[in-house]
């Protein structure tokens, strides 16, 4: 048996109502590292570490690093219009 347009559609939506939660919970805790790193004196950015993130996230889920490093930069210009 196959499942509808709509079971499909319905399974789509409900993982991007819990992907958009944990993008907005993201960019909570970026913020707070954002107001830490500044309290310290520290650069806001670290490409080491934005690197890394591209590279593990790419290993684990079997991606391409091009479309994860893609998926990275949506979020980054994202965070970036956040003032907090």
């Amino acid at each position: 048996m196959t499942a509808s347009l709509s079971t499909y559609r319905k399974a789509i939506d409900r993982i991007d109502d819990r992907l958009f939660t944990l993008i907005k919970k993201r960019i909570m805790f970026v913020c707070k590292i954002w107001r830490y790193k500044k309290k310290k004196g520290l650069p806001k950015y670290d490409r080491v570490r934005e690197k890394q993130m591209v590279r593990v996230a790419a290993e684990k889920t079997g991606l391409p690093t091009s479309q994860v490093q893609k998926l990275y930069q949506v979020l980054f210009a994202l965070q970036n219009r956040i003032k907090k």
